[in-house]
């Protein structure tokens, strides 16, 4: 599972959602620049999630890129 954080002006973390998406042994993850969106590289399925960040730490699933070669073992997102 994956869990969201708020991190305050002076480095403090303050847990929001103890399982905030859940994917098949998630490998990696990588933020968009601009903060909106989450993708999770899942080592179980070999897919990637993409996720929207909401307010308060929530994640909505947006989609899920299937069928990716076994083997991938970093993300990067730009």
């Amino acid at each position: 599972s994956i869990s969201s954080f708020a991190i305050d002006p002076a480095g403090n973390l303050t847990l929001l959602e103890t399982m905030a998406a859940q994917e098949d042994d998630p490998r990696d993850m990588a933020i968009s620049d601009d903060g909106r969106n989450v993708y999770t590289l899942n080592g179980g399925n070999n897919t990637i999630g993409v996720y929207q960040v909401l307010t308060k730490g929530k994640l909505q699933k947006l989609q899920s890129v299937d069928q990716l070669p076994a083997g991938f073992t970093g993300l990067v997102v730009r």
